[in-house]
């Protein structure tokens, strides 16, 4: 049995001898020498093939060079767009500003002008002969077809407008300044007893209150039943409802309802 272990034991012992490994004689590899040989072949590979590698670097540097322009470009594209569209819409906010002054200062001159007018009214219907006194017309005028007395000293002049006609053309109208509002609106109220006669009064508008009370007329009379003037104001009532609206500038347009058409 003794000698059996002992066999044993040694069996062992010589396969663990088997399998290490004796690093005392293994070779050592020296890679210095392949190193250095490696890159003296790259060396000569590159030195053999500089115009090859100077194409290359070209084309390289061309490629790079023509998208970093485009780049550049895009960029410097999209910035000046980008800084005018800034600007545009800046201008476009001052100009509509300033246009908003503009029409503010013009409605104000607008209104300034039509005060100092307040007294005034136009009479057109009346024959027009040579030699006349239109003080003397108007006033008889007055009394005979208003039933208002108006006493010479409150006419402050009068005269007919415009160039004279020829003969049988249109009869001027006559404009007459009264030095008295309240005897030139005690006038105008009882101008609706001319109805029927062909003759005429209404109030010296400006040009633009003109065009607005022409525009009402001609263009809205769908849509408002009746269309007078008062001390240089567009009175309308709108149809079916009976409501008042008064204009004094184009932008009050607004407030009438959308014609029909």
């Amino acid at each position: 049995m003794a000698g059996k272990n002992t066999r044993k034991g040694g069996k062992k012992d010589s396969g663990k001898e088997c399998c290490e490994l004796n690093t005392d004689t293994a070779p050592i590899i020296d890679v210095e020498p392949l190193t250095i040989t490696v890159q003296n072949e790259i060396s000569n590979i590159i030195k053999g093939n500089t115009s090859i590698f100077n194409d290359l670097a070209e084309k390289i540097a061309s490629i790079v060079k023509h998208q970093l322009i485009e780049s550049i470009t895009q960029i410097v594209t999209d910035a000046a767009i980008e800084a005018i569209r800034f600007e545009l819409d800046d201008t476009k906010d001052r100009l509509s500003k300033v246009e908003q002054q503009v029409e503010n200062l013009q409605n104000e001159l607008d209104e300034a002008e039509q005060y100092s007018r307040r007294n005034c009214l136009i009479i057109h219907g009346i024959e027009e002969k040579q030699g006349e006194i239109t003080d003397n017309i108007v006033v008889d005028l007055f009394k005979k077809k208003l039933s208002v007395e108006v006493d010479k000293t409150c006419i402050d002049r009068s005269h007919r407008l415009g160039p004279k006609v020829k003969k049988n053309g249109r009869a001027r109208g006559i404009i007459v300044k009264f030095s008295s509002y309240n005897v030139r609106n005690e006038v105008y109220r009882a101008k609706k007893k001319l109805k029927g006669s062909h003759i005429y009064i209404h109030e010296n508008l400006t040009s633009k209150r003109s065009s607005l009370l022409r525009t009402v007329k001609q263009n809205y009379a769908s849509v408002v039943s009746a269309v007078w003037t008062q001390d240089g104001r567009i009175h309308t009532i709108i149809t079916g409802s009976n409501e008042k609206v008064v204009l004094s500038r184009t932008s009050d347009l607004k407030q009438l309802p959308k014609c029909k058409r």
